[in-house]
């Protein structure tokens, strides 16, 4: 039997691993908690965006949380801002240092440390749930349906690591699940 939405966002507890959502609700709703926690944690108001949270399946980062913001919650929150392994497509400010960027970078952090930078990572994946109502911006998303052009940060972050699923997920202006995945740079949904 499926749980609640409610169910599995009460089974959210910091330094333990995310449960597992397996319909939009309960996407949702996990997504909200993660949301709230990570706003509480750096004191970040409700009313801003854009902050992401990611979670894993590789063993020794199970129970971490892979946390982005963009650059001025991140300055102002004191969000730790995490080595540059995968850059934004373009010099332009307005689209570095996003959120997903945050996330993907932070990932690629917690695989040094745990001596698992390896690719292809076949059979894992991480999810990431985005506060914007909007979801990844399109030089984030670049490159995921036309390899003819310089891969964003998605598609480069997913053809690194080609074996692993990513799911991006966010909740747009009707409240209601917008949702990606991919795997070795392209997106199947």
């Amino acid at each position: 039997m499926a749980k609640a939405p409610r169910d599995i966002a009460s089974e959210l507890k910091p330094g333990r691993v995310v449960p597992e959502p397996f319909s939009p609700p309960q996407w949702l709703a996990l997504g909200d908690a993660l949301d709230r926690e990570m706003r509480q944690q750096f004191r970040i108001p409700a009313s801003v965006d854009t902050i992401a949270i990611g979670w894993t399946s590789v063993e020794g980062l199970t129970r971490r949380r892979f946390q982005g913001a963009s650059k001025v919650i991140r300055e102002s929150a004191n969000i730790p801002t995490p080595q540059p392994h995968v850059l934004a497509p373009t010099d332009n400010p307005q689209f570095a240092d996003h959120a997903e960027q945050d996330v993907v970078n932070a990932f690629i952090d917690g695989l040094q440390e745990v001596s698992q930078d390896r690719s292809p990572l076949d059979g894992e994946f991480l999810r990431i749930y985005i506060s914007h109502g909007d979801g990844p911006c399109t030089k984030c998303r670049q490159g995921l349906n036309n390899r003819q052009v310089y891969p964003g940060v998605l598609a480069e972050f997913s053809r690194r690591y080609r074996g692993l699923t990513v799911s991006v997920a966010w909740k747009n202006g009707q409240q209601q699940l917008e949702f990606m995945s991919l795997l070795g740079g392209e997106r199947l949904k």
